[in-house]
């Protein structure tokens, strides 16, 4: 049985290393059969490109390391995706989504989460995409993680 939180806590770590670095905290984690495929955190910063958010890189990168889709993975990360990401997790095949804080949890961190009625559901039932997902782990500590934000948060 695979424990969401030892991947959550993973994904936050990237997060906070991100902080670190001077980026927005996002961490994300793939995981295939109870192994990390690919872990990482927001560079939009460090690389001057707005798509750069943790969840298209990790996507990426687990796709061209096991050089198939994504559909037996579980993607992990610390903040609801935005649409964009979750484009590239449809294109990727992916099925599962574990989610750490939702968009509506961080509006009150900050403004720029206010997504009105998004959710990653409403998004996949829109495209009649099968995704499940699986939220509340580690919701706190992920919710503290924009409160430690030094950098503007934008998504």
């Amino acid at each position: 049985m695979v424990d969401h939180r030892d991947f959550m806590r993973l994904a936050i770590a990237q997060a906070r290393t991100g902080l670190a670095n001077g980026e927005q905290p996002f961490g994300t984690v793939i995981a295939s059969n109870n192994k990390i495929v690919f872990q990482t955190y927001s560079q939009k910063v460090a690389l001057c490109d707005p798509t750069a958010h943790a969840e298209t890189l990790a996507v990426r990168a687990a796709s061209q390391r096991l050089r198939r889709t994504l559909g037996d993975c579980i993607l992990y990360t610390t903040c609801e995706p935005c649409p964009m990401c979750l484009g590239a997790m449809l294109n990727a095949g992916l099925k599962r989504l574990v989610l750490g804080a939702r968009l509506r949890d961080l509006s009150a961190v900050n403004p720029v989460f206010a997504f009105g009625n998004y959710s990653a559901e409403n998004f996949a039932a829109l495209l009649a995409w099968n995704l499940e997902v699986t939220s509340g782990i580690l919701t706190e500590e992920c919710i503290e993680l924009y409160r430690q934000a030094s950098v503007p948060l934008t998504r």
